[in-house]
């Protein structure tokens, strides 16, 4: 550089280097940091790793299960293991992976809704939680992507350090669920359905037939890798308000209600009921069209405690294989 001294540039190289050290050591600080904020992946994990061996049904889903499904309502030794956006692969996905935590487990509840067939969580807006499968459960599914290992590469930093802030400031973390790993803030009864429904029912329809298989394969796998641990499935429709259902695509509701019907008649251990249009669910239950109030969530978890044990009545609880059940 003409008529710059060598020392002046190595001392601006050195400089130069030195803030980039310092900004490498926030970032990687930033990220220690944000990883030890309690949240609700994190703590299922802890749940199902450390107390597994006591649990005896498991909750699966997305936000119709976190939401709606109180496993404390329902009777004996349960966990919800669901989360918001979790599709079927992830549901398989969190059943493998925890199976070999849960001995005792006699039956999952799997609510399959209108949306349940085509969503992928990884193609969705929600595509940045993929990461909490990673880093919190210890679940890959695409090893080769560096984002589902990084907190800072899935949102904005200056997001990131907002929320940190209120952590360490206030206390104030990510954890939403409850002890029983369900959803303790559930809203209340909605006041617009008629705007929630149409703008969930839009979210919801899927016009890939591609997508719409692959939740099919997914779903079935989830039941072939269940039956094989002498595990029974209860799939439900969840409830949802008219105006939801009155937006639905009927080729795609077809499709879905069928497939739950199929594997109700081709497996023993599969059981299917619809709920969608119950009239048991009025108003106030929900807290928007297609989600359950803290009202609705009561109700729901009583409507299926009451079809499970019926079910389980009728048909005796299945061994478990290598175990003798009374």
């Amino acid at each position: 550089m003409p008529g710059v001294h060598p020392a002046a540039i190595r001392m601006s190289t050195s400089v130069r280097r030195s803030a980039s050290q310092r900004r490498l050591l926030l970032l990687v600080a930033l990220e220690i940091g944000l990883r030890r904020i309690p949240n609700d992946y994190a703590y299922k994990n802890e749940r199902l790793v450390r107390d597994g061996a006591g649990l005896r049904f498991l909750v699966l889903g997305s936000s119709h299960a976190y939401r709606g499904v109180e496993p404390d309502s329902m009777g004996g030794a349960g966990f919800n293991a669901a989360n918001i956006s979790q599709d079927l692969s992830y549901d398989r996905a969190v059943l493998e992976h925890y199976l070999p935590h849960l001995p005792k487990l006699e039956y999952i509840v799997l609510p399959v809704s209108y949306g349940s067939l085509g969503g992928r969580l990884e193609l969705g807006a929600e595509a940045w939680r993929v990461k909490n499968y990673t880093l919190y459960m210890g679940i890959d599914k695409d090893a080769s992507n560096i984002k589902h290992y990084v907190e800072l590469l899935n949102r904005p930093v200056r997001d990131e350090v907002r929320m940190l802030r209120r952590y360490l400031t206030e206390g104030k973390d990510n954890r939403v669920c409850g002890a029983s790993g369900a959803a303790t803030k559930t809203m209340g009864a909605a006041s617009d359905l008629d705007r929630s429904g149409e703008a969930a029912a839009a979210r919801h329809t899927h016009p890939s037939t591609d997508r719409m298989d692959f939740g099919r394969k997914e779903l079935k796998a989830l039941v072939q890798l269940a039956t094989e641990h002498g595990v029974h499935v209860f799939l439900f429709a969840p409830p949802a308000w008219r105006t939801y259902r009155d937006r639905l695509d009927s080729a795609q509701l077809h499709g879905v209600i069928t497939t739950c019907e199929q594997l109700d008649r081709e497996h023993a251990e599969v059981d299917y009921i619809d709920l969608l249009a119950d009239p048991r669910f009025i108003k106030s239950d929900f807290a928007d069209a297609d989600h359950v109030s803290a009202a609705g969530q009561a109700k729901l978890s009583r409507i299926l405690r009451a079809w499970i044990d019926s079910a389980r009545t009728a048909t005796g609880p299945v061994p478990l294989p290598g175990n003798d059940h009374p």
